[in-house]
């Protein structure tokens, strides 16, 4: 009867310790993300503020076009990507819809869209003038105005996007607010964002 009890023990304890082992838990795995919430002021009309996932802050860049130390530019209310029209590096968004942050556990493969140009209207002459910017056309629909107010009133689509940044990596954000701070000031740009520094695809949300 001692003998029986005495494997029956064994056994137990060789059940507990493979069920905890780390490998089978994935809130363990690749947990590199970094996370916070960022105001960027971009209320100049003539000056690109340029931001890094890498740094977590914006940064000074002399040749926006050739560097990739740089992932995401802001002006107003355009975006843009280090892709496309905007830079020659990796990057790229994917618009993953109006889901929550946190149900954005991995970023795509593929369909990353990359910069093209964004039209914009002068109001300033007379007839107002219509010209084209090298911007994000897919993160242009964070935002829209409803222009029979003044100051106009913003609506915010609320999608979730996908950055692939300027090396290759991910991180995905939540644009939220186009009068961050104390709320007055338009151009103050205000997200939140998830950033995988290690390549992964996957998002990890514990620090």
């Amino acid at each position: 009867m001692k003998k029986l009890l005495l494997l029956l023990l064994i056994g137990l304890s060789s059940f507990i310790i493979v069920g905890c082992d780390d490998d089978d838990n994935p809130s363990s795995q690749n947990d590199n993300s970094k996370s916070a919430t960022m105001l960027i002021n971009a209320a100049s009309n003539d000056d690109w503020v340029y931001f890094s996932f890498e740094s977590g802050d914006s940064l000074d860049v002399t040749d926006p076009k050739t560097s990739d130390a740089w992932d995401l530019a802001f002006k107003r209310y355009h975006l843009a990507t280090n892709s496309g029209s905007s830079g020659n590096a990796k990057g790229g968004v994917y618009n993953a819809g109006k889901v929550s942050m946190a149900s954005v556990t991995e970023a795509p493969t593929s369909g990353y869209v990359v910069d093209d140009s964004v039209s914009i209207v002068d109001h300033s002459q007379n007839p107002p003038a219509v010209y084209n910017m090298a911007a994000s056309s897919a993160l242009a629909g964070w935002i829209e105005f409803d222009l029979s107010q003044m100051p106009p009133i913003p609506s915010y689509s609320d999608s979730i996007y996908v950055i692939k940044t300027a090396k290759g990596n991910y991180a995905k954000i939540h644009i939220k607010d186009y009068y961050g701070g104390d709320g007055t000031k338009s151009g103050m740009i205000e997200f939140d964002y998830v950033f995988q520094p290690d390549g992964s695809r996957t998002f990890m949300e514990s620090n």
